[in-house]
């Protein structure tokens, strides 16, 4: 619906970026490894990841994880911004 919205309504004269990303976990690396504002869910599972008390999870190599660091969110949004 949002980027019916946005297609419908934006002014063409106006540079305009839309970001969707899925499932936001944990940092990677900025402002450090496994950081989160929330422990429920994912953010839950990168802050014990990232702070090494767990190593592995089980899973089937088939299914695909669709998980994305915050910090390369973040900073997505600000080289889109940006350019």
């Amino acid at each position: 619906m949002g980027e019916r919205t946005l297609r419908k309504k934006r002014n063409p004269n106006l540079p305009t970026l839309l970001i969707r990303p899925s499932i936001i976990v944990g940092a990677m690396r900025t402002p450090m490894p496994g950081w989160t504002d929330t422990i429920s869910a994912a953010g839950g599972l990168s802050l014990i990841g990232g702070m090494g008390v767990i190593n592995f999870i089980h899973g089937d190599r088939n299914n695909i994880a669709d998980l994305i660091p915050v910090d390369i969110v973040s900073n997505m949004i600000i080289v889109g911004t940006a350019h």
